[in-house]
């Protein structure tokens, strides 16, 4: 680069092909065996979409890494940025903390983790297939209500897939919303990564 050999951009655009395939293989390996082992929809179509989800979230993460491994140039502190940002997307996305105190649930569209983790719910939920068991009386803990109990003398034997995903309130979306928000989100971090790159490797040169 300092001898001027090639451009940044080819730089920047040959790192991330080069780390593709790994990227790409590593989720993939993953989600194949478990997809089939944890019982989810038989259902090749919905296999596929799960898939390309997990990939389009794994390379979201990777785009952040950029972002941050550019803009902050210390190692070290790069990393406690980039683990922060992490536990934080998690926390925002739904599945640790499902209801946010009042006020706060504006936070949660900050994170790609909740646009990930709804279209992954949207994809096993969102299906007339999705029909699930109710439990029976005896099968809760104690003090614990199931979603199942409307209040009826005569409670629910069974419960579509999509009230499940809509009284955790992850269907706020429709699932074409979710996809495009999180393909914004892992382009425009690598935008702002090259452009961060950028300064940096101009401020380097003076």
């Amino acid at each position: 680069r300092q001898s001027r050999s090639y451009r940044l951009l080819s730089y920047y655009l040959s790192k991330q092909i080069a780390e593709l395939p790994l990227i790409i293989f590593n989720p993939t390996l993953y989600t194949i065996p478990v997809y089939w082992a944890t019982n989810l929809l038989p259902d090749f179509g919905r296999f596929v979409a799960y898939l390309i989800v997990i990939l389009l979230t794994t390379l979201t993460s990777q785009s952040f890494g950029y972002l941050f491994g550019a803009t902050v140039l210390n190692v070290h502190k790069s990393i406690s940025v980039s683990l922060v940002f992490i536990l934080a997307s998690m926390l925002l996305g739904g599945f640790y903390i499902k209801h946010l105190p009042f006020g706060l649930t504006w936070l949660k569209y900050l994170s790609f983790v909740k646009y990930s983790y709804s279209l992954l719910l949207q994809i096993q939920f969102d299906s007339p297939k999705a029909q699930f068991r109710c439990a029976r009386p005896g099968e809760l803990p104690a003090g614990e209500l199931s979603i199942c109990d409307t209040g009826d003398d005569a409670p629910l034997t069974s419960i579509s897939g999509i009230s499940i995903i809509d009284s955790e309130g992850l269907n706020d979306l429709p699932w074409y919303v979710n996809l495009i928000i999180l393909l914004g989100f892992c382009i425009v971090a690598r935008v702002l990564a090259y452009y961060s790159l950028r300064r940096n490797s101009r401020r380097s040169k003076e």
